[in-house]
């Protein structure tokens, strides 16, 4: 079903370098920034939906000193600053929204660990949370955090080494890794009180997933890993859900591709779901989409209302002056099978060059992002919201070689048939299975091993068995039947009519069940002529009727049934006008045209279609 995404407001502060957002338990939206002077400040925004308002409720003021990186967990009405101090240095700072909405500082500390980079934060609960950054050997370390309930001091709860190998970083550059990379190249996210998850760009520039426990005496022990490889930047991840012993998380990462080992790459935009199991001890990656080619990525995991179904929402620079905002979903079937695709997108043109975006979710079917940009800070709430339409979105492909006159018939809700007019100009009929369920087209058995000349192609379906209206390399009609296997396995040729129907061109063919085949042809005097065919049980067809023609000149031909005894042609007539014709079937084949016609303007090309639903014994018919 298609996303929506409808601004309800927005707002506006002054020059920010980093940029972090995060919601209050009380629906607060707090945004954290290094401002125009270098010095980290917090803004409370309260969002308003029904009164589309985005209101700046108060800041921290001059709270807090001159800080490079900004991460932002947040931990029910208080919240954690992680960022690097005016050394570089990795401070955490305690933060306390307060009754009457101002926000409080509860601790003054210079640092508590050392030289940091590409800081990340994941609260595990209000008083626990866990770092991830690049320390200053270039190693990727894990800090697990407490903060009193009361005083709201921050406390560290081990002093370990580095657990996990070496991050890449936007200064190095190796023959391996030619473009160093841009963005954050560390993510992480909370399973549940005691587990974290953590994605990171190693030395090769590759994406590596790992899982970590926190044991009774606070060591960080990993326990999953997953290596990805390529090459990878831009990291930004989130958690679906609530925490448990399995857990989903969305990440997204720009894939980097070198252009003929030249310093020029191409990058596009990945968004993907894993999930991580503290049960079986594993990392496993649930499905995949592309987002583009997209830079300055956000990414937030929210919901939909008012069935509370999952969504992603990815904030992104789509360009040097274009903010893009994009709904992911997740589809499943009855066997637990997922699929990740894009249901929605809104573009934005309001802010130029830029750098960050941090978008969060504020409460089923809302969400909010953050834009850092050349003039400041952004700030734009949403509605998201399913649309009430019909979302057609594909779910896998295949190709053939050189085709024309294709048409297409339903076997089953998981087979097709194919006929059309080969490169060589024969007949061919191609099968292929098409379930959905397992995101994959594949073909199956064809008809090249019997070629037939034909100029146009019509095709009919009745059970097994396929019916093929050409008109032949000599211009005249002709019929034949097809039996295919229930497993695609085999078509195989049964019967031909032979061209004693004669002349014809702009063929089409529908069914009449249990066992017609109607054709609507132009003959060779110009005018409409429906032949009625039996397919017997043997395979073989019978013409049933012998006229000549039914109705006047024509030069397009659309054919529908109607029911188990009515078809419609809908034509354009000898003046260029659109003409429509009922015509009634008996089981013998004898053709009565209804009494009155439909007429219509001019028109230059037609399709026709019956609609299943029926009102008043009335059907209702659409010419496209």
């Amino acid at each position: 079903m298609p996303t929506v995404i409808r601004e309800f407001a927005r707002a506006s502060a002054g020059e920010v370098g980093a940029i972090a957002a995060g919601v209050f338990s009380s629906g607060e939206l707090l945004t954290a920034v290094r401002n125009g002077s270098d010095n980290l400040e917090l803004i409370l925004w309260k969002p308003d939906a029904a009164n589309r308002a985005l209101a700046r409720v108060s800041d921290s003021g001059t709270q807090a000193g001159e800080v490079g990186e900004i991460a932002l967990a947040m931990m029910g009405r208080r919240c954690l600053t992680a960022v690097q101090n005016a050394n570089g240095k990795l401070l955490l700072i305690p933060w306390a929204l307060e009754s009457d909405g101002t926000l409080s500082r509860l601790e003054v500390a210079d640092h508590q660990a050392g030289k940091a980079s590409y800081l990340t934060i994941a609260p595990l609960s209000e008083t626990l949370a866990v770092t991830a950054v690049r320390n200053g050997s270039g190693n990727l370390l894990l800090i697990p955090w407490s903060v009193d309930a009361t005083t709201g001091h921050v406390s560290r709860l081990n002093n370990d080494p580095a657990q996990g190998g070496f991050v890449s970083s936007w200064d190095i550059q190796s023959p391996n890794y030619p473009i160093p990379p841009e963005g954050p190249v560390i993510a992480s996210a909370a399973i549940d009180a005691s587990n974290v998850i953590t994605a990171k760009v190693n030395g090769s520039g590759g994406l590596e997933l790992a899982a970590w426990e926190l044991n009774a005496d606070f060591t960080v022990l990993p326990w999953a890993q997953f290596a990805v490889g390529g090459l990878t930047d831009f990291l930004c991840m989130a958690p679906f859900g609530n925490p448990g012993p399995v857990r989903d998380f969305v990440l997204a990462y720009r894939k980097i591709t070198i252009v003929s080992a030249s310093p020029q790459s191409k990058s596009e935009l990945v968004v993907t779901i894993w999930r991580a199991s503290t049960v079986d001890q594993t990392i496993s990656q649930v499905a995949e989409a592309s987002a583009g080619d997209l830079a300055a990525v956000g990414i937030a995991a929210g919901a939909i209302a008012p069935d509370g179904r999952p969504m992603v929402l990815v904030s992104a620079r789509r360009d040097a002056s274009s903010l893009i905002e994009a709904a992911f979903r997740l589809i499943s079937d009855s066997a637990g099978r997922v699929a990740l695709i894009r249901t929605g997108d809104v573009d934005d043109n309001a802010y130029k060059y830029i750098f960050r975006t941090a978008p969060v979710s504020l409460e089923p079917g809302r969400f909010a992002t953050a834009i850092g940009h050349e003039s400041g800070l952004g700030v734009v709430a949403y509605n998201v919201s399913d649309l009430s339409a019909t979302l057609v979105r594909p779910f896998a492909e295949a190709t053939a070689g050189d085709a024309s006159a294709i048409r297409v018939r339903a076997l089953n809700s998981d087979q097709a048939i194919v006929a059309l007019r080969n490169g060589s100009g024969k007949l061919e009929l191609i099968g292929w299975q098409l379930a959905a369920r397992d995101f994959a087209v594949s073909r199956a058995a064809d008809t090249a091993s019997h070629p037939v000349d034909a100029q146009e192609v019509a095709l009919a379906v009745i059970g097994q068995r396929a019916v093929t209206a050409i008109r032949s390399g000599s211009g005249r009609l002709r019929l034949d039947s097809w039996d295919i296997s229930a497993d695609l396995s085999s078509i195989d040729w049964l019967h031909e009519t032979g061209t004693a129907a004669g002349d014809a061109d702009l063929i089409t063919a529908t069914v009449l069940e249990p066992d017609l085949v109607v054709t609507a042809v132009r003959n060779a005097s110009g005018k409409l002529l429906l032949i009625v065919w039996r397919l017997e049980s043997d395979g073989t067809l019978s013409r049933l009727n012998h006229e000549n023609a039914q109705a006047g000149e024509i030069d397009e031909i659309g054919l529908v049934t109607l029911d188990t005894s009515n078809v419609i042609t809908a034509v354009r007539n000898g003046s260029g006008h659109l003409q429509i014709i009922g015509w009634h079937i008996d089981t013998n084949g004898t053709v009565t045209r209804w009494v009155t016609d439909g007429h219509a303007g001019d028109v230059s090309a037609l399709a026709v279609t019956a609609l299943v639903a029926r009102f008043n014994q009335f059907a209702s018919i659409w010419i496209l």
